[in-house]
């Protein structure tokens, strides 16, 4: 139930808007607080639903309307002839009326200060929390005129004064959490910034929160049926289950179906006191589910951001790692660029001299053709490196990564007459990029056949109970053809982008580079 993400526009009060604002407020305030009648318990109603409506306003369109909303219920209520009364008690009652939509207005700005989320980023959690925030701070409001009341019939004592709060508090909450939420996602329909909350409502989970909903009637059944009255409790752990499982929109839907029941479906003779516990009941469980809803999306929005900040800041490091790689590569690719001119010329030079001959010919062709060719390869790979995005990373087997590494460079080992070897296993799996970890073997293994033409490369794979590796062990014979050293830095940086480390050793005549990896769990963003 993303309504909040809605940006809304800038409306000021005496705007054209903002004056069709204030009597639309006006007009609806009239309806619905005398609908709220039929819910009267001493001086205030168990459900209030004006304060959904005025809550949605304030919401969407600023607390800066607080107190145009105020004055509007003033002047309804002295419309209704409520005011004709003598002067103190006059002022009492118009402080009663004004200072709850003042309190909505002070209760969204405390929770907007708290949060201190831009208005296009509010969460729905923020908008739960104000839901809850804003008829308590409206409630307290109301303590001057619940003990300056004179009315000892309806309000006895100190007690029954508290009560009237209670029952003004509960009207509120059931009035907010019913009516603000469906009313917030139609304005937010008229709005083309509006976004939508993570789509959770696959079959499995579906299913999931029917079944809490079943438990919770039948468990609510028996114990109705063992003369217990009507219990919600167990409504109360359905709703918080579904709000976390699939958001604030089930969440609404189970606590608005409760709500009803208790709003129209108790017997005309439920005593006073269970009706009260009902309602309070009822309002326990929209909050509870509407919060673990809203916590339900913060934590689903949080971790994106924190995946794609994550991914900004990889991509950052290769752009660092390319910044770095680039002196070494002017200077590899500054090599074979000489040999290609001072081939080109020697070529065009014989050539119009007529003094070349056929082999002299070929073997400059098949020279000038390698040293392009591994130009073209080295732009290539750099690119494919310095690309702006990346595949995510993933549960990466290592056997996996050395069968497919020794098969791209099968080819080229028979060239060089080169005996590729594989020794070990290794059953773990790492957390990384399948290809890129692919690149960074096969360049290993160009490296070390390159310098042992005609003896034997070794892919030694293992593991301990913290890490897995993987290394590439050779006899150098000869010095690389080609020089392009970049293959080495490339595999490093991509050995470390995964979280491990790349180390030489040398063991009597033989090369060892070793990647070791950390074994952990892939957790999923």
């Amino acid at each position: 139930m993303d309504l909040d993400r809605a940006q809304p526009p800038k409306t000021y009060v005496l705007s054209p808007f903002g004056m069709v604002l204030i009597a639309t407020y006006a007009v609806l305030f009239a309806v619905l607080h005398s609908l709220a009648r039929t819910w009267g318990i001493t001086i205030y109603s168990l459900w209030y639903p004006i304060a959904g409506v005025r809550f949605a306003f304030l919401w969407r369109y600023g607390a800066k309307f607080a107190w145009p909303f105020a004055l509007a219920e003033l002047l309804v209520q002295a419309f209704w002839g409520r005011l004709d009364k003598p002067p103190m008690e006059a002022l009492v009652f118009g402080l009663s009326v004004v200072l709850p939509p003042l309190g909505y207005g002070l209760g969204i700005r405390l929770v907007r200060a708290a949060r201190k989320e831009k208005p296009e980023k509010e969460t729905a959690l923020s908008m739960a929390i104000a839901m809850a925030v804003a008829p308590a701070v409206a409630a307290s409001f109301s303590l001057p005129w619940a003990f300056l009341d004179q009315r000892a019939s309806l309000i006895a004592h100190v007690v029954d004064r508290l009560a009237a709060i209670l029952t003004f508090l509960i009207g509120d909450v059931l009035g907010v959490l019913l009516l603000a939420p469906p009313l917030l996602w139609a304005l937010a329909l008229r709005s083309a910034k509006s976004r939508h909350a993570p789509k959770r409502l696959t079959t499995p989970r579906v299913f999931e929160g029917a079944a809490a909903v079943v438990l919770a009637f039948l468990v609510s059944w028996v114990a109705y049926s063992a003369e217990l009255g009507v219990r919600l409790e167990p409504f109360v752990l359905a709703t918080v289950w579904i709000g976390l499982r699939l958001g604030p929109w089930a969440a609404w839907s189970v606590a608005a179906s409760t709500a009803l029941y208790v709003l129209f479906g108790l017997p005309a003779a439920t005593p006073t006191a269970d009706r009260v516990e009902l309602h309070l009941l009822a309002a326990c469980i929209a909050v509870a589910g509407y919060l673990a809803g809203g916590y339900s999306d913060a934590e689903i929005r949080h971790a994106a951001e924190i995946t794609q900040r994550d991914r900004l800041l990889f991509q950052a490091e290769r752009l660092k790692t390319l910044r770095a790689m680039s002196v070494a590569i002017i200077h590899e690719i500054s090599q074979p660029l000489s040999t290609l001119a001072v081939e080109a010329k020697h070529l065009r030079e014989a050539s119009q001299a007529g003094s070349i001959g056929d082999e002299d010919l070929k073997f400059t062709a098949q020279l000038i053709e390698r040293k392009s060719s591994g130009l073209a390869e080295l732009v290539r790979t750099l690119r494919r490196f310095g690309a702006r995005t990346t595949e995510p990373a993933t549960l990466v087997a290592l056997s996996e990564v050395a069968s497919e590494a020794v098969t791209v460079v099968q080819s080229e080992a028979k060239a060089l007459k080169v005996r590729l070897e594989v020794e070990g296993a290794s059953r773990e799996q790492i957390v990384g990029n399948a290809l890129e970890l692919q690149q960074a073997l096969v360049n290993l293994l160009r490296n070390a056949m390159s310098a042992s033409p005609g003896a034997s490369v070794m892919v030694r794979l293992g593991s301990t109970p913290a890490r897995a590796f993987f290394a590439v062990e050779n006899t150098p014979t000869a010095t690389a053809a080609d020089g392009m050293g970049v293959g080495l830095i490339i595999a490093r940086t991509i050995v470390e982008a995964s979280g491990g480390e790349l180390r030489r050793s040398d063991i009597g005549p033989r090369v060892i580079y070793r990647a070791d990896f950390p074994i952990k769990a892939f957790e999923h963003g």
